[in-house]
């Protein structure tokens, strides 16, 4: 009887923690649009301020990010100097989709794609333009984003008990 209701409590730990452990991957995708975000704001700051060309602030973008978006803004310093921007934002964007440790959706990285149409290409205001729009996408994404995380956590967190508490009695 010990062994039943000890591998019952088991059964209720394990169910619980992979229900927190689902409700908490939403949490990821809000991260990396937080961290994006911070990186255009710190790449409109660099045009604006430091008035530094494209590749010397994708350097300084760099230096400042987590891991993958390091790796993404390294990328694009380097390509930049053989290809043209647009090009190398593209194949840093589709890099970062084929990166498993990415928290984008792809929806997201179609509206990133569409800003590196104008970097490089236009006038100072048609990219600082560009740049706000993709901060207005993220800022609107994240709120919704926020709310859903709330729900869907509660979600599974729910039924990561309740299914352990269903399997324990069945076998019980």
């Amino acid at each position: 009887m010990i062994l039943r209701i000890m591998g019952g409590l088991l059964i209720c730990a394990s169910t619980t923690f992979a229900g927190y452990v689902l409700g908490a991957r939403g949490g990821m995708r809000l991260n990396a649009l937080l961290e994006f975000k911070k990186s255009l704001i710190i790449l409109k700051s660099e045009m604006e301020y430091a008035i530094n060309p494209l590749p010397t602030a994708f350097m300084h973008i760099a230096e400042k990010m987590g891991k993958i978006l390091r790796g993404f803004y390294n990328g694009l310093a380097k390509e930049t100097e053989n290809t043209a921007i647009e090009s190398a934002w593209e194949q840093g964007i589709k890099s970062l989709e084929n990166n498993p440790e990415s928290a984008f959706a792809r929806e997201d990285l179609e509206a990133f794609i569409s800003l590196g149409a104008v970097l490089g290409m236009m006038d100072y205001q048609a990219q600082s333009a560009s740049i706000d729009m993709a901060i207005t996408y993220i800022d609107e994404k994240t709120e919704f984003l926020n709310m859903e995380n709330l729900r869907t956590q509660k979600m599974f967190r729910g039924l990561g008990i309740l299914c352990g508490l269903l399997i324990t009695v069945i076998l019980i």
